[in-house]
């Protein structure tokens, strides 16, 4: 079932870096035009670290979740794996990747 789960997460990540899934969004005639101002209530600067930024950079993309599945698959280490627990369950596996890609484009969920 995780190789089912990291496989998907794949799939979806590889079509988000080709270009596809804006692409297939239009077909289907979706939304998928979401940047940091969308994932964040106020547009003021957040008083603390940015939730699921996890590179730090300053905003929730695909980039955290390519971090995120290199973390389960063992080609990232950190201090404190807390914040790759997107989902809450005690452990980061590809369910969180998925929960994170969730919260990317529909923030709402």
């Amino acid at each position: 079932m995780k190789k089912r789960c990291l496989l998907i997460a794949l799939s979806v990540l590889f079509c988000l870096n080709v270009g596809l899934l804006p692409a297939m969004a239009n077909d289907l005639d979706l939304d998928v035009s979401l940047g940091v101002g969308d994932l964040i209530d106020d547009p003021e600067e957040p008083d603390g670290p940015l939730p699921y930024d996890l590179n730090k950079d300053g905003s929730v993309d695909v980039n955290d979740t390519l971090l995120l599945i290199r973390y389960v698959i063992g080609e990232h280490t950190a201090d404190d794996p807390t914040p790759f627990d997107i989902n809450g369950d005690g452990i980061a596996d590809v369910l969180d990747a998925i929960a994170l890609l969730k919260h990317i484009f529909d923030p709402g969920l």
